[in-house]
């Protein structure tokens, strides 16, 4: 059954939430909270719905994916669901000190970046490495993290034409967010370093390494020293 229309209500806090139908099997449910509120809704939903759904968080909305319900019946779960959520402030995020190294060889944006801003390199990285960044959620590829908290001097578009290969661990700008390539992909981003922290390992337990709300540090480290890493991780 395929939705056409959008719907709204409230929950008992009084939060608007707008329902809207995103393709045969989905919804997506549009929150006017905070990201932390929307992840952890989240959280909950998967918890309570206790389902194979897909139930995917962005920073103010979350897209539900089911082919074991009509729209309109899925509608009805979740927000049924949400009607029932309480706030807790149970999450206790993760800090992640993560390695860069800004070497033009692989800060390939470097210069563009400190061109666009009007700022020397020195700058760019400082700045960069200087702050903490939350990360608001994860998308676009497994374990891509989006990261809040950019400074507004490292500000700048993404490329006009997207390049088609961004190598894994490449660190990137866009808009006012930095993030992290965790596996080589196409990508529009100006990449301004490389880390040889791996975000996703496929393999393991819990694949992804850093969740949405968790806090990041970006450490400078030199050329050989992102070589050596690489090579002990690649071993």
């Amino acid at each position: 059954h395929h939705c056409s229309q959008h719907t709204a209500f409230k929950n008992h806090l009084t939060m608007d939430i707008t329902v809207y139908p995103n393709g045969n099997g989905s919804l997506l449910f549009k929150l006017n909270t905070t990201n932390f509120e929307t992840q952890k809704i989240s959280e909950y939903l998967r918890t309570e719905l206790n389902s194979r759904w897909d139930i995917i968080p962005s920073r103010s909305a979350i897209t539900i994916i089911t082919h074991d319900f009509s729209c309109h019946e899925l509608e009805s779960i979740v927000c049924k669901a949400i009607q029932k959520w309480t706030y807790s402030n149970e999450h206790q995020p993760a800090h992640h000190q993560i390695p860069v190294c800004y070497d033009l060889s692989l800060g390939i944006d470097l210069k563009r970046v400190s061109s666009l801003n009007q700022r020397p390199i020195d700058d760019i990285i400082a700045l960069h490495s200087g702050s903490t960044y939350t990360v608001s959620m994860l998308g676009f590829l497994p374990g891509f993290l989006y990261l809040d908290g950019l400074s507004e001097h490292l500000h700048c578009q993404r490329l006009e034409v997207p390049r088609t290969r961004i190598p894994a661990g490449a660190v990137g700008i866009g808009g006012d967010q930095t993030g992290i390539y965790p596996i080589a992909s196409p990508g529009g981003w100006n990449i301004i370093g490389a880390t040889p922290f791996e975000l996703f390992r496929p393999e393991a337990e819990h694949p992804v390494r850093v969740q949405a709300l968790d806090t990041v540090r970006f450490n400078p480290i030199s050329l050989e020293e992102y070589e050596y890493l690489v090579e002990g991780r690649d071993s």
